[in-house]
């Protein structure tokens, strides 16, 4: 077998790169390469006169093949060319310079001008060699006082280096990307400014690792500098969500600190940290977590009316979660959070714990009137029947006109409904009930079968002194 066809074996067959950390030609020189030659030397040189082989000579006759013969330089450089449509192409325009990529390579451009490929001119080097040393000369780095300058034929990198060397780059010239082309062998991008001909073309060579920068046309001379960048802001924003990331975790490690702190600097405070039992004492994790300030306890204790608002709300955070929380209004209707609970689902045991938790700090006597107010969540429910046996409870009517309108979708009797339950009468009604059975019977049985006392404004025990018939201060909370 001649010098040519064991080149091309070698380019193929014997150089793996490593998967996990793909770096390109960029790692290999021209004494790598030779010493891969001479040690696979003895196993794939031949003689001249090869031996018929029907797995690649389909007539079974293998003829000589001459050294440097011209036809097989051609087809060579064919093999290298059309590997890939990318492989060493260059995206320039006609005012391009053209670059060497060594002392016996040149760059020739297509009649067009909009592409240039890497010539051999050399039948002693194999193609590997030839890119390799060029790659070792090209190789991109910042300049000396830390600016990013991109230039026709400088070689970056892998793809996930290439993109990030070039949106640093528009970080640094304040211009916004704008991508053409994002793939795994091609990346071209322009500014986004439309005014602007600024555009850089890279794309992988033979290895479909290493990226080349193609072309860089235009300037952003005439392109006004943005001061919102996209890429810039993007950047930040995954600093500070990996920065609250890494807080939420160390925060868990701190929550007996901070039950601690809050017995000691806010006495009266109410703070119950509990552990899953399924883990090892040694090795505990978060379960559950109760708070209950005592200036919010005292005022409900000592002046407000007896109506405690109760709901959930699933956490979007890192760790999930559910949000517990038993809320009330002060004199002048503002929100007050009596207790909030942090668990790990809502569920009846999970209400239950809360609801234990709450009666606990209140203290409250069972002989005391008591409303709670909730969206009839069947476990917070459940728990209100065992925890506060004695408790009057209502129904957020706002739920109850969301699940009419989703049965019967009649939006005529939306605001009949409302009047129906605000009326402070049994005369108004049945006058408002009766409005809205001439719409519909249906509808009004519907209606009639949810109990009238936990809804009704008309008949709420009137020891509670509250006439609030939608649980909105918790849903705002």
């Amino acid at each position: 077998m001649s010098t040519i066809e064991f080149e091309l074996i070698l380019v193929h067959n014997a150089i793996h790169f490593p998967e996990d950390e793909p770096v390109g030609l960029l790692g290999f020189n021209e004494q790598n390469i030779s010493n891969l030659v001479e040690e696979n030397k003895h196993e794939l040189v031949k003689e001249d006169n090869v031996e018929p082989n029907e797995d690649n000579n389909e007539e079974g006759n293998a003829e000589p093949i001459e050294e440097n013969n011209e036809e097989d330089n051609a087809d060579l450089v064919e093999e290298i060319s059309e590997e890939d449509n990318a492989e060493l192409v260059e995206e320039t325009s006609e005012e391009d310079d053209d670059y060497k990529v060594d002392a016996e390579s040149v760059v020739d451009s297509d009649p067009d001008g909009n592409e240039a490929a890497i010539v051999v001119s050399s039948d002693e080097e194999t193609a590997l060699t030839r890119v390799a040393r060029y790659c070792q000369n090209h190789q991109w780095a910042p300049n000396p006082n830390g600016t990013i300058s991109l230039e026709n034929g400088q070689v970056i990198g892998n793809v996930k280096f290439t993109r990030e060397v070039i949106k640093k780059y528009a970080i640094q010239e304040r211009f916004t990307l704008k991508k053409i082309k994002n793939d795994r062998y091609r990346y071209t991008v322009t500014c986004k400014n439309d005014a602007c001909d600024w555009r850089l073309h890279a794309s992988c060579l033979t290895d479909k690792i290493t990226f080349m920068i193609k072309s860089v046309r235009g300037s952003h001379s005439i392109c006004p500098r943005v001061a919102e960048n996209k890429e810039a802001t993007s950047r930040a924003k995954r600093i500070v969500l990996e920065t609250l990331k890494i807080h939420h975790v160390e925060a868990y490690a701190k929550l007996k600190k901070y039950d601690n702190a809050m017995r000691t600097m806010n006495q009266g405070t109410d703070v119950k940290l509990a552990m899953n039992p399924e883990v090892q004492s040694d090795n505990p994790t978060f379960m559950r977590f109760y708070l209950s300030f005592n200036a919010c306890k005292s005022g409900f204790l000592n002046g407000y009316r007896p109506l405690i608002g109760v709901d959930g709300c699933h956490l979007s955070g890192q760790f999930g979660g559910v949000l517990l929380s038993a809320t009330t209004l002060d004199g002048d209707n503002n929100i007050v959070p009596i207790a909030i609970c942090i668990c790990e689902f809502e569920t009846s045991e999970s209400w239950t714990w809360f609801l234990s938790e709450l009666r606990d700090s209140l203290g409250w006597d069972n002989s005391r009137r008591i409303c709670f107010i909730s969206d009839r969540q069947k476990g917070c429910l459940q728990a209100l029947k065992k925890e506060w046996p004695n408790a009057y409870s209502r129904y957020c009517f706002r739920h109850i006109v969301a699940n009419f309108m989703a049965t019967f979708k009649n939006h005529k009797i939306n605001w009949k409904l409302w009047q129906l339950a605000r009326v402070a009468n049994r005369v108004g009604f049945n006058q408002a009930l009766a409005s809205i059975r001439e719409e519909s019977l249906q509808a009004t049985n519907w209606l009639m079968s949810e109990p009238v006392e936990k809804w009704a404004r008309h008949a709420f025990e009137p020891s509670i002194k509250a006439d609030h018939i939608s649980n909105n201060m918790s849903e705002c909370f």
